[in-house]
């Protein structure tokens, strides 16, 4: 089977490339969540492995709305939606220091490695068939395509909607927390 599952332990070994799907940051950044400690575990055993760790711009994108959405409502009580961000943009500048240090501290990660775009066609071919071969939404195909498309090994997630893949041309090693 090309597709294994592996749950993350300490003594979990990585294949020579991984791609991180964005709630690994997400978690790894907010200290209340439930799953703060596997997720800086799991960036902590990357360090120590040497682990070339990739993301795509659309991983720091869902984080970005994550954060955004998480300080807004901390800061409001209420959930922030594209609608409130058209009628008051200050919101976007009352977070910036938040959000830039945040990014920062993703973007320096050791072996941290942004996946090449330089086959845009392909990246959408990919996550096409992805999208109606495995079922995923199409945001995970996209993950999933840039992966693929760069040749990378590993992924990286919490997401259920990866458990069942198939990918019967690719091998590729899920890991979860």
């Amino acid at each position: 089977m090309p597709v294994s599952l592996v749950d993350f332990s300490s003594n979990t070994d990585y294949v020579d490339s991984v791609y991180a799907d964005a709630n690994l940051f997400c978690y790894a950044r907010t200290r209340n969540s439930p799953y703060y400690t596997k997720a800086a575990k799991i960036l902590g055993s990357l360090i120590i492995q040497d682990v070339p760790l990739y993301i795509s711009h659309l991983v720091i994108d869902e984080v970005w709305w994550a954060f955004l959405r998480a300080w807004y409502r901390s800061s409001t009580g209420s959930n922030l939606t594209a609608q409130i961000c058209k009628r008051n943009p200050s919101i976007f500048k009352r977070f910036s220091n938040l959000l830039e240090r945040n990014t920062d501290k993703i973007l320096n990660f050791p072996n941290l490695n942004m996946v090449s775009s330089e086959r845009p066609k392909d990246v959408i071919q990919n996550a096409k068939r992805l999208y109606l071969s495995e079922n995923l939404m199409p945001r995970d195909s996209f993950h999933l395509a840039f992966a693929i498309t760069n040749g990378i090994r590993g992924f990286i997630t919490s997401d259920r909607d990866f458990d069942n893949l198939t990918l019967p041309n690719y091998n590729l090693t899920i890991y979860k927390y």
